[in-house]
């Protein structure tokens, strides 16, 4: 063999060697590119349905009645109107067609069963209960509900399921999360969050559907012109780039989602969310270094007059400005400040003296009641309940927030615009 021929074989190994690397490296790379960008999808459809179910607002009263509705009155019901309508501000620009509360059902309110032509669709044999029904249900247009039912609409029955086995342990698991689904209407990466009633109970779990068809197509499209550009030595080094600049993206806009689902967005605020998931650190910082936790609950007099005499936009104003008051007031990295709901905050003081706390109190009402907002010309004041204890074993976090809401609730009750504390009402 001449020694140009073994330089040829040897070129050609190379080659071969070469072109079998760009395809594994392109087979990892088009894997990354994917998962990370359908992980990106999903986390946007978790942040979601954190934010309206902590929006959403149902006693247990209300439960009952709306479990008890047929699907054409759920539907027209005022409850779901208002659900509905909100989920529609935003579901368009965020891809979402549905937004749905799903209920597991006790016995004796479960109605109907797998009828034959069901049994594989649902994967349960004949006769099986469907326990599980939407609460409430929002999509995104009166058109998709017409196709989803060829232009028939709803039969009651159409508001009952049986949860599959994936979907039911995040039920049964009560904690926020994301995952792909498929069933008749198509695929889609489904956000999850955990509601809970006015009551503190859990009403069940609220999903954020968002249909992968354009995004998988445009997927699948990059794929392909990564695939052929890896093949094409001249412009490697361009897509290697590309490729983790996106892969970076994602991981960024994942990561900047995660945060938000910490983040009250309109006040910039620590949200309930946080508050639920970490009470048992504070808590135990408390009682492992043996020092005071003191709550405050301070809410905004006569915030639904502001809504109704003016206008959504101007109450959202509003608890901007105050939320901004709040902050101004208080101490960064020593007090941490929560939206609690609606026009509610709450502070956690730790190891505060309380006359440090009725300082910044006072701070906060000479700087709300100076708040101007165009239109308006009503004075802002607040109300505030105060609950102050030393951890100990045998309590919790929520017993003295509880405390703190009685305290708010007393000055409510007995003319607002003033301070209350916790069995020594002033």
């Amino acid at each position: 063999m001449s020694l140009r021929s073994k330089k040829e074989i040897s070129y050609y190994i190379i080659v071969i060697l070469c072109i079998g690397f760009v395809i594994i490296l392109s087979f990892f790379s088009i894997n990354s590119l994917k998962q990370d960008y359908f992980d990106s999808i999903g986390k946007r459809a978790f942040s979601i349905a954190i934010v309206t179910a902590n929006n959403i607002r149902l006693s247990d009263l209300e439960v009952e009645r709306l479990e008890d509705l047929q699907f054409e009155d759920l539907l027209n019901d005022t409850a779901n109107v208002k659900f509905e309508r909100d989920a529609r501000k935003f579901m368009k620009e965020a891809g979402i067609k549905y937004i749905y509360l799903m209920r597991r059902l006790p016995s004796e309110k479960m109605k109907y069963w797998v009828h034959e032509d069901e049994v594989d669709y649902f994967g349960v044999p004949e006769g099986t209960k469907l326990d599980t029904i939407y609460l409430l249900d929002a999509v995104i247009d009166h058109q998709t509900r017409l196709e989803d039912t060829d232009n028939q609409w709803y039969r009651d029955e159409d508001r009952y399921t049986i949860l599959d086995p994936g979907i039911l342990e995040i039920y049964d698991n009560n904690e926020a999360t994301y995952t792909f689904y498929e069933d008749e209407w198509g695929g889609y990466l489904t956000g999850f969050a955990p509601v809970y009633s006015t009551d503190g109970s859990y009403i069940g779990m609220l999903g954020v559907d968002i249909f992968i068809e354009e995004y998988a197509a445009l997927v699948n499209k990059r794929v392909m012109i990564l695939a052929i550009f890896n093949f094409i030595s001249v412009v490697m080094g361009i897509i290697i780039i590309n490729s983790l600049r996106r892969i970076y993206k994602t991981n960024a806009d994942a990561n900047h989602f995660r945060q938000k689902s910490y983040i009250d967005d309109m006040t910039d605020l620590l949200n309930r969310r946080t508050l639920k998931e970490r009470s048992k650190e504070y808590w135990n910082k408390g009682l492992n270094e043996d020092i005071p936790i003191t709550v405050v609950m301070l809410d905004i007099d006569y915030f639904k007059a502001y809504n109704d005499n003016y206008g959504h936009m101007v109450g959202d104003e509003l608890i901007s400005k105050v939320a901004s008051a709040i902050k101004l007031c208080t101490r960064e990295n020593e007090d941490m400040l929560f939206r609690y709901g609606g026009d509610e905050f709450m502070i956690l003081f730790f190891d505060t003296e309380m006359n440090k706390v009725n300082l910044i109190i006072k701070r906060i009402r000479e700087h709300v009641k100076g708040i101007l907002i165009q239109g308006v010309h009503e004075r802002v004041t607040l109300s505030f309940g105060i609950a102050s204890m030393v951890p100990t074993k045998d309590s919790d976090l929520n017993q003295l927030i509880s405390r703190a809401d009685q305290a708010l609730y007393s000055a409510k009750q007995k003319g607002r615009d003033c301070i209350h504390t916790y069995n020594n009402q002033t």
